[in-house]
Formats: structure tokens, sequence, C-alpha cells
């Protein structure tokens, strides 16, 4: 069976096999951006692997803890390269499997000698390959996500406490009254003699800073557990890993907590897939062709990364127009600007979905209205926009904004249509926030001449969005 089906598969398609999970698209599988033939052989390969792989663990797994969480979500009674809950375990750079002696940009694999030249290995890194507590204990054992330990952290009570003299953090279910137990096991190298102190990966990357990673951490002399939200882990240090699990799901359906392999929506990823792909493509190519806007013209500025910048706003018709206002994710516009009115926030769990980098996807309004190859502009674009452009504050027919010119002197304009919060609409004309294709970054221009990437207020806010094309 898995013979024939291989080389059906061969015969078919002659490409390169990828790795999967770095993207939130469905069928997306290889991770560039697109829903393409080529993903149907990476599909295929993960499918015959994937039960060997699961199979093979390198190190024996701890007690699946159910806490009761709503996700149905277990986490591990012991950290990865421990016996027991007390003991530290292993220490891990972010997306490596393997210990090692020392723990900086030098030794670090997945980077060329410095943080600037770290790889990219997706937004997250649950169930793949960089994934070590999914490679040591195999199954569906996996590195939780940033919104998973936020649901923990939600409906648990935290304690300091000691367990056969190690000190560490107590969490106890507020639904359940199950428990686990988290050694301060410190990190390498520089919290690794201070005792009662520690900091655990998680698989979500910082989308602010490419060197940097998401993870909790906690004190002795702390009753509390805190995330890392505004404090960045640098990937090249060892931390200690607490996996999690979802027993509900087969074991070759680790990853499908962003539904990109499993194709069909049955929560099992197999052969029945490929057919739904094979649809997804053909649906792919098109809805290329059918955008529900005119699409602005493309202005190539001379920057060096070959990006073009569109001459006016996702509904907007002249550069000077403000357009719609989106929330990051959304493609339409509403009313009201609210998180109880964001599409992708749970109320009840009071977490954010993880759409990772939308880039392209049906989360993208730009590549939704206008198609063809048209998206939202990625972090590193906006950052290039700026770099190498000359920004001047500027009004055309009554608009405020900011003109950039390019390096070889073409320009666009970006007006400062301010946002919508709620039922109302602030600050146009005076600032202007433009999202990109990852939360939580934005190109922030302010009428006092300041215009960088920055931190937005919310995700459920309606900012502006300028697309971009290669």
């Amino acid at each position: 069976m898995k013979f024939l089906f291989s080389l059906i598969v061969t015969m078919v398609l002659l490409s390169p096999i990828c790795t999967y999970g770095q993207t939130t698209k469905v069928g997306d599988i290889n991770g560039d951006g697109k829903v393409t033939v080529s993903d149907l052989l990476a599909l295929s390969q993960l499918i015959l692997n994937d039960e060997e792989d699961e199979n093979q663990p390198s190190a024996e797994a701890g007690e699946a803890i159910d806490l009761g969480l709503p996700s149905g979500i277990k986490w591990a009674s012991c950290n990865v390269g421990a016996t027991k809950p007390e003991e530290y375990g292993g220490y891990y750079a972010w997306g490596e499997t393997e210990e090692k002696d020392v723990y900086d940009w030098s030794t670090y694999i997945h980077c060329d000698g410095s943080p600037s030249s770290c790889h990219n290995l997706g937004y997250n890194i649950s169930g793949t390959e960089y994934d070590v507590a999914h490679v040591k204990w195999g199954d569906n054992w996996r590195i939780p996500t940033k919104d998973e330990f936020t649901e923990l952290y939600n409906n648990c009570t935290c304690d300091s406490t000691t367990l056969n003299g190690v000190h560490g953090m107590v969490l106890t279910s507020n639904i359940n009254g199950n428990s686990i137990f988290l050694p301060g096991a410190g990190s390498k190298p520089r919290y690794s003699d201070l005792i009662g102190f520690g900091e655990y990966l998680l698989s979500t990357q910082s989308t602010a800073r490419n060197y940097s990673s998401f993870g909790f951490y906690f004190h002795k002399y702390s009753n509390s557990i805190g995330s890392t939200d505004s404090i960045y882990i640098y990937r090249c240090e060892g931390r200690s890993v607490r996996p999690v699990t979802d027993t509900t799901n087969s074991a070759n359906n680790d990853n499908a907590n962003n539904a990109v392999c499993d194709i069909n929506g049955d929560s099992n990823v197999s052969v029945s897939d490929i057919l739904a792909l094979v649809q997804i493509i053909l649906n792919e190519e098109e809805n290329e062709g059918n955008p529900t806007e005119e699409a602005g013209e493309a202005i190539d500025l001379g920057l060096p990364s070959g990006t073009k910048w569109a001459s006016y706003n996702v509904g907007a018709t002249k550069p000077e127009e403000y357009g719609g206002y989106y929330a990051w994710g959304e493609t339409e516009e509403k009313d009201v600007y609210l998180a109880n009115t964001y599409q992708y926030y749970d109320s009840s769990s009071k977490t954010y979905d993880d759409l990772g980098d939308i880039a392209g996807t049906q989360y993208d309004v730009a590549h939704v209205k206008w198609g063809g190859k048209w998206r939202m502009p990625t972090d590193n674009e906006i950052r290039e926009l700026i770099q190498y452009c000359e920004q001047k504050w500027v009004r055309i027919n009554y608009r405020n904004g900011y003109e950039f010119v390019g390096p070889n002197g073409n320009s666009i304009f970006l007006p400062v249509a301010g946002d919508r919060y709620n039922s109302v609409m602030r600050g146009n004309g005076s600032y202007g926030y433009y999202w990109s294709t990852t939360y939580p970054n934005v190109l922030n221009l302010a009428g006092n001449g300041a215009f960088k990437s920055t931190w937005p207020y919310g995700r459920y806010i309606g900012y502006s969005v300028r697309p971009v094309i290669k």
C-alpha cells in the first residue's frame, strides 16, 4: 500500500520534499506562502513517514496530566530530559534538539554566527523537527504554544513551593484540582546559578525580533508566573521544556493546531487529505484572478528586495483616500471594533487565535480584496521601506500624510488615516497605523515626524492596509 501510493505520487509530482508546519495557511505544507502542486508531494511524504517517526522516541515520555483545560490539552508531569517532576531535565536552545556545553550565537545551529543571521524556522515550531519535545518523546508530545500557556495561566492557581528540596512553582487547576510542578531550573548561560528561577520555552517565535522567542518564567520569591510578552528570550540560550499533548488527535496529527496539513478538517492527516489539497490548489488558481476590488498601481521604489508598494490603500481608489479600516486578520470592515466583535477572539477563555504569518492567506485582506500576488507587507518589508526611503510630511488634496521617496526617485503617499476603535474614528489627519502580516508589528506614522514599526494597542482595532507585491 505504501509503495504503491509513493510510486503514484512520485510519477505525477517531481518536485522537492519540503518541511511542513511553518505556516498557518491551509494546504501550504512546504511553508512558502502558496498552495501549489509542490505541496502535494510534501504532504504525501509526511503521511508516509509519519507513522515511523512517531513511534521512535529517543526518551521516555512523562505522564499526561489532565488539568481540565477548555482546549483538552494535557501538560506533562516532568521536563524533557527528566524522569521526575522535580528534576531539572535538559536545557535546549529554541529549535535545537540536543544539549551542549556552550549556549551562544557561535554554537547556535540555526544562525550563521550572529543574531542578525537567524534562520527562518517558521512562526510556530510546535510538532516539527525543530521541536525537542516532539523529537524526544514522539507521538503527540510537543512544545506548548503561547496561547496554550495563556490558557494554563488563566485556569490555574500558582504557588511557590519546594518538592523534595527543589524550589519551583506548582500550578493547580481551578477546574478539576489536578496540578503540575515546574522546577526552577534557571537557564543557560545567564541564570544557571539562580536557584528557584525558572524559564521555559514556548514554540512561538517573537515576530518583533527574529532572534527571539516567547517563553514563560517565575522566581521562588514570587507567587506568580508570567509570560514573556514584553521580555524577549534569545533563541540561542538554553532553557527548560515542559511538553503538552492532545491525546484526542491521532499520532500523525500533532501539528493540526494550525490546521495546515489536516486539509479536510477531520482531525486526522491521512491519504484522504491529498484529494482535498488538489481541490484547494485548483480553487487557489481560480481565486487569484477574481479580486473583489480594483488593485492599485505597483510602484517600484528601487528597494533591495524588489518589493513594490501599491499606490493607494485597500478600500481606496486614490493615494490620498483613507480606504478601509480592518482588524488584523479580518477582511471586512464593521461598525464596532472591540475585542468582543473580533472574529478571532474567544471571550470564554479570553484568548486570541494564533494565526501566525498571514501573508497571502485567507486572513490577508490585501490578498483577498485585490487577488493575484498582492498581499500585506511583512515586518521586514516595512523596515526596508523606512530604512531606504526619504520620508516627507506632506499634504495632498487636504489630506496629511507621509511621502516615501525611494532610492530611484519614485515615491508613494501614505495618508495618516487614524484608526477605528469601538464605533469611533480617531486621529485621522494626525497619525496612522498600517498593519503588517505578523502581529503586533505595524508601520506607525505620527505627525511629529516619528515613523517606525511598533506595538499597536490591539489586534481588534481597525487600521489601514497598504499592499505590496513582488
